[in-house]
């Protein structure tokens, strides 16, 4: 009887036990915050078909290794884009827990609303009409807090957080997943814990960008805090918060390997002999790319007189735009990143031009202008003029003559709108100085482009970038600079200036592909002095070493040059870049603040509002406003 009772009880705990642990596994993931967007779809449309459709589509996606999908329903006008990136510590059963019950009570917190993002602790979902995908979405954000206050040293506290955090920073940047944890102390006695996470589709520099953005957001003086971006998310409290189990340090540095004494006296003859080839080779082979790559620009005297603002459909002008606008892409892989050229005769004769980031490569400047001159006629279908600025390229044409001129209206002005709270007066003198230092480098620069960074303070640093398009002299590119610059806005700690003809922007992050650019001016060399060889008597021992190092380089140089020039000389595939699919008035801006309100600003195309152009396109992932919409 007695072993009855037990076996009885045991059975009763083992269920007890087991239910217990059903329930804790099956609990609802836990809800930080989400945003709707402000504009609305009709009941029973073709839009919300898709939304459904896409919504149910996602947690079949979330078994993968990486917890990262996006996915797209329906098509134009009515194309829904959506994604998922579940936090790199969590299993892939409570990944796709998350991701199901996410995607059913989306509908419920945005009912009515073409987009929306959504935090929950395990996962982020997200979904809107526009293109979303591998662009670095920093606004709208959400900022949490602990209630409690750090009161022990809390500059201290504060210095260890940013530090953890600026290392996890640049491990998650390269890591797979986008992913990454710190702990260390604030004092002796308390641990702190961080973590930091992009969405997978993001570069590198976009992450980084990114999470560099959110980690600025967090509030100092608590014990805890997170800020939520749609693309990125940091965190930091005083508990462990994550799995340990299931995140990963970096690797240790690797051991340094001693070499055999016997070997140190061919060091010297090894070295030369595989510098000097390089040199020769790398010398040879972009004087060879320059010279493949080279097109003679055209010169146009002529200048017609200006006639009406809109084309008649199916006119001859319209044609004329239209191969103009299919030429421009052929054009874009030139290694200067600029062309001009000109279609049809006199009265509908069409002007235009395209400007690539003195930055970024040959292939995305041809991706950039072959987009935008596709995306040209659907933002401006009946107006003979445009400006349209994404972030990789400029595209101008026009009726009127635009080559050599600088153009400074219409422009546009954006800003963050968060403010500089310590010495403002002395951040815009540095920013006034590095902009003006950046104009005197870029007038005198092949590309007319120049970047420059420094210390605002002594923990932040201030990047500033400026361009004009190369047609312009050095003298008009100089003009338009300055009163790109004069425009810019006061107290704002990033902000951007865009006219036809010249930009100029300044952040406190790098935006820009700092490989790519010559931020300072070259040192001159200087010559070194021949060391002394002593030269053995007879034939020597070492002579096969040296020429195996030196053929060998050089046939591998050889070899990877022809590769690389075939790769840059082959048409990349079309990618997408990303802008607000609508037309929006140069008179609206609707900003995010961070009291989570949208609030109107009146803004007009240059400082004397003489702004003629109708739309605006404006990249999504600029981190001068935190969202745009459409009129």
């Amino acid at each position: 009887m007695s072993s009855l009772k037990l076996s009885m009880i045991f059975v009763f705990l083992l269920f007890l036990s087991s239910s217990l642990f059903t329930f804790t596994d099956a609990a609802d993931p836990t809800y930080l915050s989400h945003i709707c967007s402000e504009k609305n779809f009709t009941r029973n449309s073709s839009y919300q078909s898709n939304i459904n459709l896409l919504l149910s589509s996602l947690p079949s996606k979330a078994n993968g290794s990486d917890r990262f999908s996006n996915a797209t329903a329906g098509q134009d006008p009515d194309r829904v884009y959506g994604l998922f990136q579940c936090r790199g510590d969590v299993t892939t059963p409570t990944c796709k827990d998350c991701v199901a019950f996410v995607s059913k009570n989306a509908t419920q917190l945005c009912p009515d609303q073409k987009g929306a993002i959504i935090w929950y602790a395990e996962c982020l979902l997200r979904y809107s009409d526009s293109y979303i995908f591998s662009t670095a979405a920093r606004n709208p954000g959400m900022y949490l807090m602990n209630d409690t206050y750090v009161t022990v040293d809390p500059s201290q506290f504060h210095e260890a957080m940013l530090g953890l955090m600026n290392e996890a920073e640049t491990q998650a940047v390269n890591d797979p997943k986008k992913f990454a944890t710190r702990k260390g102390n604030s004092t002796t006695s308390q641990p702190l814990y961080v973590l930091v996470q992009c969405t997978e589709d993001l570069s590198n520099d976009d992450c980084s960008g990114c999470l560099q953005e959110s980690i600025a957001g967090l509030q100092s003086g608590r014990l805890g805090g997170s800020s939520l971006l749609p693309s990125c998310n940091s965190r930091y409290e005083s508990y462990l918060f994550y799995n340990e189990n299931m995140t990963s340090q970096p690797p240790p540095a690797p051991t340094p390997v001693t070499k055999p004494k016997a070997k140190r006296q061919f060091s010297s003859s090894i070295i030369i002999a595989i510098v000097a080839p390089i040199t020769v080779t790398v010398v040879l082979s972009i004087a060879g790319y320059c010279f493949l790559t080279k097109r003679a620009r055209k010169k146009y005297n002529t200048i017609p007189e200006e006639i009406g603002n809109n084309f008649t459909r199916n006119s001859t002008y319209k044609t004329n735009l239209n191969l103009l606008l299919s030429s421009l892409p052929s054009n874009a892989n030139r290694s200067d990143g600029f062309s001009n050229t000109t279609t049809g005769q006199d009265p509908n004769r069409v002007y235009g031009l395209f400007q690539c980031r003195g930055d970024v490569t040959t292939t995305t400047c041809q991706d950039c202008v072959a987009f935008a001159s596709t995306d040209a006629n659907q933002r401006c279908p009946p107006e003979k003029r445009a400006v349209i600025w994404y972030d990789e390229c400029l595209v101008h044409y026009s009726d009127s003559y635009i080559f050599s001129t600088a153009a400074t209206s219409p422009g546009v002005t954006m800003w963050n709108t968060n403010n500089v709270t310590i010495e403002p007066s002395r951040f815009r003198q540095l920013m006034l100085s590095q902009m003006n230092e950046a104009a005197t480098q870029a007038v005198n620069d092949p590309k007319k482009f120049a970047t420059r960074k420094g210390n605002s303070t002594t923990s932040q640093t201030l990047y500033t970038l400026v361009q004009c398009t190369q047609d312009l002299s050095n003298t008009a590119c100089l003009g338009c600079l300055q009163q790109a610059i004069s425009s810019l806005p006061n107290n704002s700690i990033g902000g951007r200036k865009m006219f036809p003809s010249c930009i100029c922007r300044y952040e406190l992050y790098l935006f820009y592909n700092e490989n790519l650019t010559l931020s300072t001016p070259p040192p001159a060399l200087t010559p070194s002095p021949p060391s002394p060889e002593t030269r053995p008597k007879g034939k020597s021992k070492i002579s096969s070493s040296i020429i195996i190092t030196i053929v060998a380089p050089v046939t591998a140089i050889a070899v990877l040059f022809v590769v690389g020039f075939c790769f840059l000389t082959r048409r990349a595939r079309r990618k997408k870049y990303n802008s607000v699919p609508d037309e929006i008035g140069l008179e609206t801006l609707e900003r995010w603040n961070t009291n989570g309100k949208f609030s109107l600003q009146n803004t007009n195309g240059t400082d004397s509002g003489q702004s003629k152009s109708k739309s605006v396109p404006w990249s999504v992932d600029d981190a001068s406003i935190t969202e745009v919409h459409p009129r």
